[in-house]
């Protein structure tokens, strides 16, 4: 069965009105794309670490937004850092990015 709205929500997996929250990729994809723009493009940009315990650094960007960097213990992880990093910086020039 499916979780619970109660268990979404709580889990931050819900957004105010009660709709599942994509995840920050698919977001930022999303925000680009219904302002026109090409899809965030995300670049590895260092690995640090033991490979049992590694450390990545990496580069999302947007045409016409810039770049934002984060570090995550699997890209995947530092990829979705990165990505709310833009969204938060679309934010707050009011989203509206032409």
């Amino acid at each position: 069965s499916l979780p619970s709205p109660c268990i979404l929500r709580k889990r931050g997996q819900l957004d105010g009105n009660g709709r599942t929250r994509a995840d920050a990729k698919t977001a930022a994809q999303e925000w680009a794309q219904a302002r026109g723009l090409e899809a965030p493009v995300y670049t590895v940009i260092g690995r640090e670490g033991p490979d049992h315990a590694p450390s990545f650094r990496v580069r999302a960007q947007v045409a016409r937004l810039g770049a934002e960097e984060a570090t995550g213990a699997s890209k995947r992880i530092a990829e979705q850092a990165a990505a709310q990093s833009l969204l938060s910086r679309a934010e707050g020039r009011g989203g509206d990015q032409k």
